[in-house]
């Protein structure tokens, strides 16, 4: 095997293994990212946040009928806490904010 090959190595000892699950290791890493989209929203939230950068609330609340506001709410900051979206506040009366 290539030593740049590192998809396909296995840690053997003790000391590779420390680094590959580790709490800078690869396992800590994909954990992190699997607990920011956890949640039945998420993803399909993301999805169309892709295929529009910018909707507003009420938008993202028509395109996925089924969820409620509270729920859409919630994971949307979640999503912007973690950093996978971004919340932008216009400072206009009414309140308007896009992600």
């Amino acid at each position: 095997m290539d030593e740049t090959s590192t998809h396909l190595f296995v840690p053997t000892s003790q000391d590779e293994r420390e680094a590959c699950l580790g709490l800078n290791g690869s396992v800590a890493h994909v954990t992190r990212v699997i607990r920011m989209i956890h949640g039945r929203w998420k993803l399909p939230i993301l999805f169309r946040l892709y295929a529009d950068p910018s909707m507003r609330t009420l938008q993202l609340k028509r395109d996925l009928p089924a969820i409620s506001q509270k729920m859409l709410t919630q994971h949307l900051r979640e999503l912007a806490n973690d950093g996978l979206v971004e919340r932008v506040d216009f400072s206009e009366k009414p309140l308007r904010v896009e992600y």
